[in-house]
């Protein structure tokens, strides 16, 4: 298989310049998200609430270090990320753009199992267990905080 062949089945067309810019736009908001909350997370650094995302980046860098049991309390999800992964690559190379009915029930079903155990993490854990804490550095919470006193 060329490499063309596989960029046009697997890559979407997109405008260069325009996907450079809005990477640029987002790591920027990143960093300055960081510095100025203590968070990289969009939702995390905007209202304060953690977002189902949330301990991911941290599950897969305590993995390198840590092992399977400190990544698995950052994210319990953190091994299904790419199987999903793979499977929409599959599912690119096999279908293209086309979006048959096995992966709408398998993207729906992974929604569902991601939002359950968000629910699950913010029962269990909000607001005192990192990564599921509470950010009171954002602009929301310091505006709720100036309202209330």
């Amino acid at each position: 298989m060329e490499v063309n062949s596989f960029k046009k089945r697997i890559l979407p067309k997109t405008n260069t310049k325009r996907a450079i810019t809005i990477i640029a736009l987002l790591g920027l908001y990143m960093v300055a998200a960081h510095l100025l909350t203590g968070t990289s997370c969009a939702i995390k650094s905007t209202i304060g609430v953690p977002c189902p995302g949330c301990g991911l980046v941290r599950s897969y860098l305590s993995l390198l270090t840590s092992g399977w049991r400190e990544a698995f309390s950052y994210h319990p999800l953190f091994a299904y990320l790419p199987l999903f992964i793979l499977v929409w690559i599959v599912k690119r190379y096999r279908h293209g753009s086309e979006n048959p009915r096995w992966f709408i029930l398998f993207a729906r079903g992974s929604l569902v199992l991601l939002m359950a155990v968000f629910a699950v993490r913010m029962i269990l854990f909000f607001p005192h267990t990192a990564p599921m804490d509470f950010n009171d550095k954002t602009p929301v919470a310091r505006l709720i905080n100036l309202i209330m006193t």
